[in-house]
């Protein structure tokens, strides 16, 4: 148990769910899975985001919960291990094409600015805000090289959206769960992304990356609607690793 609870705080379902479902919508768009150093960068980026925001949580907040208090704890470890995969992605971005890197930079000026707008305090002006930019750095920063070396597509797009989507509907769920907030919001992102859920299998989306979309959909609306307790953010989570269902059996 204490083994899933170290994984979960070091987001190590967030880092794998982004992987499994990179690779997914390449190996759809453009026909193979991808190099593993792009697995590679996406993996470090997604742990360095998500731990330095752990850190930027508790230096503007109280710690609240066990996995706040974690990094808390073991902060002056996990800043070295921070600097040392920031070093290393470094040195894997030289192995990258100019137009990649250069998504990827612009990726990162928008990073820079959530993160000084979040320590500035801008975003508890907004129910909400934080975790829409969060989502749509997740959603650009997940389908970033699919979206640089495939072919451009409306269904490309439109998957991107839905993904985004998906993303705000879990982070906007357990901020609802959590710390209140106007119930129709989130009622209103789950009822567009199910429809865009329709739109995508009426333009063509295979039933596998269809079922993948519907399973993550349909988990956090378990959540909400039959709930009996707060659930742990790590279900949630974990509804986003179900690519690699499709990925085991393509």
């Amino acid at each position: 148990m204490r083994f899933f609870k170290i994984f979960h705080f070091l987001s190590l379902d967030v880092v794998i769910g982004a992987v499994v479902m990179h690779d997914v919508f390449y190996q759809y768009f453009i026909g193979s899975l991808p190099p593993w150093q792009f697995d590679l960068i996406l993996a470090i980026s997604v742990f360095l985001i998500y731990g330095i925001d752990r850190q930027i949580d508790n230096y503007t907040s109280k710690t609240r919960d066990e996995l706040h208090a974690f990094h808390e704890k073991y902060r002056l470890v996990l800043r070295l291990i921070f600097l040392a995969l920031g070093i290393y992605l470094g040195m894997l971005l030289m192995w990258v094409e100019f137009p990649m890197v250069k998504f990827g930079l612009g990726l990162s000026v928008a990073i820079l600015l959530y993160w000084f707008a979040w320590v500035k305090l801008f975003f508890r002006r907004f129910w909400g805000f934080k975790e829409l930019l969060t989502a749509l750095i997740y959603s650009l920063g997940v389908m970033l090289t699919t979206i640089v070396i495939a072919p451009y597509s409306h269904l490309l797009m439109a998957c991107v959206f839905e993904l985004f989507l998906l993303a705000l509907l879990n982070l906007w769920l357990y901020t609802l769960i959590e710390e209140g907030g106007n119930s129709w919001i989130w009622k209103a992102c789950c009822l567009v992304s199910g429809i865009g859920l329709l739109a995508l299998k009426m333009n063509g989306l295979p039933w596998g990356l269809f079922s993948l979309f519907v399973i993550i959909w349909g988990i956090h609306v378990g959540i909400y609607y039959f709930r009996a307790y707060k659930p742990n953010r790590f279900v949630g989570d974990l509804a986003f690793m179900s690519p690699l269902i499709y990925l085991i059996f393509h």
